[in-house]
């Protein structure tokens, strides 16, 4: 199989054949790390690459696989992190100069998760500094949009959106406080979930704003989020916002029957000052769930236009507190 055909395929693909040891790790890590010194110098998506010690990581996989102990869908997969994940022994700017240096001690529960699950790190992405707003300012200047490099790829995840668009890494990692995963998904064409607040824990990711901060998965399918998600969420004792409901099966909820679900349609707010073919896509969307038995329930949210107020006296009061005091320690 072509390099090329290993770049873009979707994970749950490429699980299969890793599985079936049709495809060396070794040979897929390596695929992506080519892939990575030809176009990052121009997308500007890693901060840090840690090949080697990711073709280590595959050799170890590929031996654990082909003496059955295959670790599950993740297994040899390749990922990487926005640069705010704490890493332990691997530098971890959060885009900063500021903490341009910092070689964390410990490791974000996301990031162990991935790990013990057989996901490879190749490397951290880079963000916004300190995942602050969606403009251009980080430590090594801004991700360009692979689409077109005059674009952004939108924040603060920036890199995340952009090195799965390139076809530089098949599962990211970004982190949501006001639209930082979703943003690059939608301006880079890729999929990105804000998960449930404390689905998914926090301990480890530098704090933007405590009350407001989400992990989120990022792919190229629904499928491979899920896949993600279902090895990243689940409680945590380290943090005590997280959930301790059960961790379901994500992937067996992708069976395309909407029939009979209810989805709310915001009649108020939400489609104001939208430009016109967005809102005619929204529209055609909403219509094809109809066909396919959706049910559509208007709402309205009488307090919705006074969100972004209150998000932003949120996030700048949290910020400025865990700004006062961090020593980026666990």
């Amino acid at each position: 199989m072509a390099a090329s055909e290993l770049l873009f395929k979707p994970v749950t693909e490429v699980a299969v054949l890793l599985k079936a040891r049709k495809l060396s790790p070794v040979e897929l890590v390596r695929a992506f790390l080519d892939r990575i010194e030809a176009i990052n110098p121009k997308v500007n998506a890693f901060l840090t690459v840690t090949g080697e010690r990711a073709l280590a990581q595959a050799r170890i996989a590929e031996k654990e696989i082909g003496s059955g102990q295959y670790r599950g869908p993740l297994h040899g997969v390749p990922y990487a992190p926005k640069d705010l994940f704490a890493t332990k022994g691997i530098r971890t700017t959060n885009g900063s100069k500021v903490s341009a240096d910092w070689i964390p001690d410990f490791e974000s529960t996301a990031t162990e998760r991935l790990n013990q699950a057989g996901a490879i790190l190749l490397g951290k992405l880079n963000l916004l500094e300190y995942a602050m707003g969606s403009g251009q300012r980080g430590l090594a200047g801004p991700a360009r949009n692979p689409w077109d490099l005059s674009y952004s790829p939108s924040g603060s995840s920036s890199g995340s959106g952009a090195a799965l668009a390139a076809g530089m890494i098949p599962l990211a990692m970004g982190s949501d406080t006001g639209g930082s995963v979703r943003g690059p998904a939608k301006s880079c064409g890729v999929v990105g979930l804000k998960p449930t607040y404390g689905r998914v824990s926090l301990f480890g990711v530098t704090t933007l704003s405590w009350t407001l901060d989400h992990v989120g998965p990022m792919g190229r399918t629904v499928a491979d989020v899920a896949s993600m998600l279902a090895v990243i969420a689940g409680p945590d004792p380290r943090d005590n916002y997280a959930s301790t409901s059960q961790v379901p099966d994500y992937s067996k909820a992708l069976t395309g029957k909407v029939k009979g679900m209810r989805l709310g349609i915001p009649t108020k707010f939400f489609f104001d000052r939208v430009h016109p073919e967005t809102e005619a896509a929204l529209r055609r969307a909403i219509e094809v769930l109809k066909q396919m038995g959706v049910v559509l329930v208007n709402v309205e949210i009488q307090t919705a236009a006074l969100s972004g107020a209150v998000s932003a006296v949120i996030l700048g009061s949290e910020c400025a507190a865990f700004h006062q005091t961090s020593s980026l320690t666990a």
